[in-house]
């Protein structure tokens, strides 16, 4: 089995009608059931890292539910609140609004996420699984149901999922590339078959973060030791700003640099004020 990215112009027409499908979902929730919640796109799908099985060419897109307000009934039954969204999912895709052309299934319940699959003529196009997720203090804890006790348990994500903040450190760090390589080699690493997807595309966003974590610590260090050494010339008789200013003209690609030759052109041009003193007047 080999794995290849999914071009952004092929699966964002699917992100838009799941997006509005979840969220008319999520107003009949908070309107009829009074659960409140935000939905949110996780991990490869977030980040432009979708990828397709070769052999089959399905793909899927990964949704958080992430529970704010929750009535007493379902907060002491969360098989009730999952089976809740799953029918009222079902309700709204059925309303025949969205993905004309193509048939979406009923919702299944698996382990974990309440799963969708859309065929267009008996064939598997691609597929949607939606986790049930609440915070207790500082962890986050997905629904699970626990087949060996027969119901449904709280369990704590074991791998912490990658924050804005992280993919805008790696995107103004010009590393994108270099997260969709990393995380394309783990998806084809037969090693990681058993790995969900989602801790897969953590494991390459750590991996860059502490990329661009050394890079930039031997960016910093580089630099010191050249303030250091220009200080040791000087006689460390120059402040900073002054050495920096120093270190910019001797930079070609800085306009100090440029300021500085044409300083100097004017001054070896006999027809510019600066070559006769700047002070000069018509003789008498």
């Amino acid at each position: 089995m080999s794995y290849s990215y999914v071009s952004k112009k092929v699966y964002k027409p699917f992100k838009k009608e799941f997006d509005a499908i979840l969220s008319e979902m999520q107003i009949i929730m908070r309107k009829e059931h009074k659960v409140t919640m935000e939905i949110r796109l996780v991990g490869s799908g977030a980040n432009n890292c979708v990828t397709k099985d070769d052999s089959t060419r399905f793909w899927d897109l990964d949704y958080n539910i992430i529970i704010q307000n929750l009535p007493d009934k379902f907060a002491k039954s969360p098989d009730k609140l999952k089976e809740k969204i799953r029918l009222t999912i079902d309700r709204v895709k059925d309303s025949g609004k969205y993905l004309k052309g193509y048939n979406i299934s009923f919702g299944k319940n698996s382990t974990v996420p309440i799963t969708y699959k859309v065929t267009k003529n008996n064939k598997p196009i691609m597929g949607v699984d939606i986790a049930i997720i609440r915070y207790d203090k500082k962890r986050s804890l997905r629904l699970v149901f626990d087949k060996p006790a027969d119901q449904y348990i709280s369990n704590e994500l074991s791998s912490k999922l990658p924050s804005d903040q992280d993919i805008l450190v790696i995107r103004k760090s010009e590393m994108k590339q270099e997260l969709r390589k990393r995380y394309l080699q783990k998806k084809n690493d037969k090693r990681n078959i058993p790995l969900p997807s989602y801790v897969l595309f953590t494991q390459a966003v750590n991996e860059v973060l502490q990329l661009v974590k050394t890079q930039h610590d031997h960016s910093t260090s580089t630099k010191i030791k050249e303030v250091k050494k220009m200080a040791k010339v000087s006689g460390n008789n120059h402040s900073k700003s002054q050495m920096d200013h120093h270190s910019n003209q001797k930079n070609p690609n800085n306009s100090a640099n440029r300021a500085a030759q044409n300083n100097r052109s004017n001054q070896l041009n006999p027809n510019n004020a600066q070559f006769r003193g700047g002070n000069s007047k018509k003789s008498k």
